[in-house]
């Protein structure tokens, strides 16, 4: 049975806190470290530990992973495009994935 969640009424339905999850792997992320830390994982959401930021630059393995939402599972890259526009845009952008 265990204890309840402080706040747990307020979680959104089907949510499972990360301390439940035991370990979870963001290694399916191309070039993503397992070092970093999982602070969420539905959207998934990881940050560099403090300790591993010493470098001037962070280096893209220990980069931050933020989602909004969940993530799509099957995208076509050949059909995937990405539309800029907003109220004072004066042009839209559509960009799409290079291909060599």
């Amino acid at each position: 049975m265990g204890i309840p969640f402080v706040f747990g009424v307020n979680f959104p339905k089907g949510l499972i806190p990360i301390e439940l999850l035991g370990s979870t792997d963001i290694s399916d992320i191309e070039g993503k470290s397992n070092q970093l830390s999982i602070l969420n994982d539905r959207p998934l959401n990881a940050e560099t530990p403090a300790h591993l930021l010493n470098d001037d630059l962070t280096p893209n393995h220990l980069f931050f992973v933020r989602n909004n939402g969940i993530p799509p599972s099957n995208i076509d890259i050949k059909k995937w495009t990405l539309t800029v526009r907003g109220e004072s845009a004066e042009t839209e952008k559509e960009l799409k994935p290079y291909t060599s």
